[in-house]
């Protein structure tokens, strides 16, 4: 046994002393190996006849993306950030560079840097953090038709979908803008659209353009409301979602427009569900202001659905503002809830010839299981301040009384409305923001 152990030591000693110390593991070296990697990506980027569909999710939202590289370096793309980046094509210059992992990066300012601009004014978003976007990515994961990657620096999500012939040329004929502008109008026309689940559940439906989130809300057993919402984009087809939307045993990931009836629908399985239009709300408006809608907004002359009571108060602090010493003209006051402070401010724009202020006025809000709401004012800025006396006709009712909220159709246009309850003869309306 000793002898064998020995022979064994022997053995291995002698090929031990055999291998030199520098000879390496792998037949190429470290930079070698990425090369070919970053080598075998920027073929395959160039190489997809059709360029690549691809979508892009940002922390809130969904953007639709074609994408065609050419062996110069050089990108165009389409998009769906408006209606214009749908037709209009964008060139960007492109590399692929190894940091900690290989990255794909945009490097000329495209329709990709605007949402992650920092600056506002390019696209909107916020200061110094644009759409929480991205123009470098990580590659995730990569197979023959699909490229996962992953923002450098917001963590967004962006996959590339290798596009066919009959893609690109829905996307050159403008399809993405027609199916851009025929939500716009369907989302104008419709008031109170919803869907009718196999278990007879109506699910109201909500288009947030402005933040690209699809929602659907309903009421419980309980008379709690729930909510089902998923990120979308636009497509030549419709909308789709990042997530699949799922109630009960039904799901879907596309909402899909019929161009022949003018209605979007879904396909539950073999079962197509159409959307539908309610004459009333799904889900009330006092259980979604301050969610789906940010704002009541009252403008300077007169809407449908505002009593004499109101109309005579507006246009007397309208004329009361102007008669002080700074001589203001009230403009547009929005009514801004917010759910989850649990506040409501009235932001009245005033003008001094071109010149626009805010006059502001905090309230707590409180609002009960029926709907009625509390106002207690907290706080004024200093331009409120100022005129606080002249704002009094327009103030005290929201202090002293307590407002229930309802939908109010002017004619196909939807507006949001308060009406005092102490004083019925007190009531008024304004456009509703998302």
């Amino acid at each position: 046994m000793k002898k064998i152990l020995l022979y064994t030591l022997l053995i291995l000693t002698t090929l031990s002393a055999c291998r030199k110390e520098d000879d390496p593991i792998f037949p190429k070296s470290a930079d070698e190996r990425l090369n070919e990697v970053l080598t075998s990506y920027s073929k395959q980027l160039t190489e997809s006849q059709y360029g690549w569909k691809a979508m892009l999710f940002p922390q809130e939202g969904g953007y639709f993306f074609h994408f065609k590289f050419n062996d110069k370096n050089a990108v165009s793309m389409l998009s769906d950030v408006a209606a214009s980046t749908t037709v209009q094509p964008n060139e960007s210059t492109w590399r692929l560079k190894a940091l900690q992992r290989p990255t794909l990066m945009f490097d000329t300012y495209s329709y990709l840097h605007l949402l992650a601009d920092p600056d506002p004014d390019a696209y909107g978003g916020v200061r110094g953090k644009g759409f929480y976007s991205d123009f470098e990515f990580s590659f995730e994961s990569v197979s023959p038709d699909t490229i996962r990657l992953t923002g450098n620096f917001n963590n967004s999500e962006l996959i590339l979908v290798k596009a066919t012939k009959e893609e690109v040329d829905a996307y050159n004929a403008g399809k993405v803008a027609d199916i851009m502008d025929a939500t716009d109008e369907f989302i104008a026309n419709t008031l109170f659209p919803y869907l009718k689940m196999p278990d007879g559940k109506k699910l109201a439906i909500n288009f947030n353009i402005n933040s690209k989130v699809f929602s659907l809300r309903y009421l419980d057993d309980k008379n709690e409301i729930q909510s089902i919402t998923a990120a979308f984009l636009f497509t030549p087809k419709g909308i789709f979602l990042k997530t699949p939307i799922k109630y009960g045993n039904s799901q879907f990931q596309e909402v899909l427009w019929d161009a022949t009836k003018q209605t979007y629908y879904v396909m539950l399985g073999t079962t197509r569900v159409d959307v539908e239009s309610s004459d009333e709300a799904i889900i009330p408006l006092h259980l979604v202001i301050g969610s789906d809608y940010s704002a009541i907004v009252v403008v300077a002359d007169p809407l449908p659905g505002q009593s004499p009571d109101f109309v005579d108060a507006h246009n007397q602090a309208i004329i009361d503002v102007k008669n002080t010493r700074y001589k203001l003209d009230l403009k547009n006051i929005f009514y801004l809830f917010d759910r989850k402070k649990k506040t409501m401010t009235m932001d009245a724009r005033v003008f001094q010839g071109a010149n626009q202020f805010q006059a502001t006025y905090t309230f707590d809000w409180t609002i009960d299981a029926n709907g009625v709401s509390t106002f207690v004012n907290t706080a004024v800025n200093g331009n409120g301040g100022l005129i606080v006396n002249e704002m009094l006709p327009l103030l005290l009712p929201l202090i002293n009384d307590h407002f229930t909220f309802d939908f109010y159709n002017a004619g196909g246009t939807l507006l949001g409305g308060m009406y005092s309850q102490e004083n019925p003869g007190f009531y008024f309306t304004g456009f509703l923001l998302q």
